[in-house]
């Protein structure tokens, strides 16, 4: 894992409300910890609004997520498929 992302995360967990060895890196607050905040709720309540502010448009992000899952598929073995 790249030194960055460690310290980023490292930051991360000591700012969460649910910070122990046995919870969700990125826990449901809804669910009191008890859940992982799923993929899709994180798109609609988090990273989508960020994007907004940003000035990127769902397009660009959707052409983005396509890239990144042809770039996967491209240098995944097919075994592992």
């Amino acid at each position: 894992m790249d030194t960055g992302l460690s310290a980023l995360l490292l930051d991360w967990r000591g700012r969460c409300p649910y910070n122990q060895e046995s919870d969700y890196v990125f826990a449901s607050a809804e669910k009191h910890g008890k859940q992982p905040l799923w993929p899709s709720s994180a798109m609609s309540k988090h990273i989508g609004p960020a994007a907004k502010l940003a000035g990127i448009v769902k397009q660009d992000r959707e052409a983005r997520s396509l890239a990144r899952i042809q770039t996967l598929l491209r240098y995944t073995p097919k075994r592992e498929r």
